[in-house]
């Protein structure tokens, strides 16, 4: 194995330059020419959740009014203090195997429970979903796909973390 030498680092980068360039284009060409693009992949993932897991805006308001379920906040601790939907529990899903037995203690695995994140372009919500239901067993888990965003849009009530 040689050393590269000074003489040779214009070519060295010319070779990434092009590697970096063919990538890009195979990429685009992917792209445009798949099924499903790149740039949509988060669209696959809500897709690979069962139906019957999503949970419109107006079932969330129902479940909400009848205190018939348990709301779970996918989104960060700071997302959360700065609004919730009234009585959710946080559990970011970044978090899940640190702080899911502590969030969840005591409620039995046939609890109703829908998961939310900020809105329709964001995972969390169904990625929590799938893993309460995966790897904790609760057995009626749905993902409330539209999210904070919408159920603010739509002027339902909001908390505040208090300190």
């Amino acid at each position: 194995m040689e050393i590269a030498r000074v003489d040779d680092i214009p070519v060295l980068v010319l070779k990434a330059v092009l590697i970096l360039v063919i990538g890009l284009g195979m990429g685009l060409v992917y792209n445009t020419f798949s099924e499903t693009s790149i740039f949509e992949m988060e669209e696959v993932l809500f897709a690979t959740l069962e139906a019957e897991r999503l949970i419109s805006l107006e079932e969330a308001r129902e479940a909400f009014d009848d205190k018939s379920v348990v709301f779970v906040d996918a989104r960060s601790t700071l997302s959360y203090n700065t609004g919730h939907i009234p009585g959710a529990r946080t559990l970011p899903v970044d978090q899940f195997e640190d702080l899911a037995g502590k969030v969840l203690s005591g409620l039995p695995n046939d609890t109703q429970i829908i998961t939310y994140c900020s809105g329709s372009s964001c995972q969390s919500s169904v990625v929590l979903a799938q893993q309460l239901a995966e790897k904790l067993g609760y057995t009626r888990v749905r993902a409330f796909q539209a999210g904070w965003s919408a159920w603010v849009g739509a002027g339902y009530p909001v908390s505040k973390a208090t300190r």
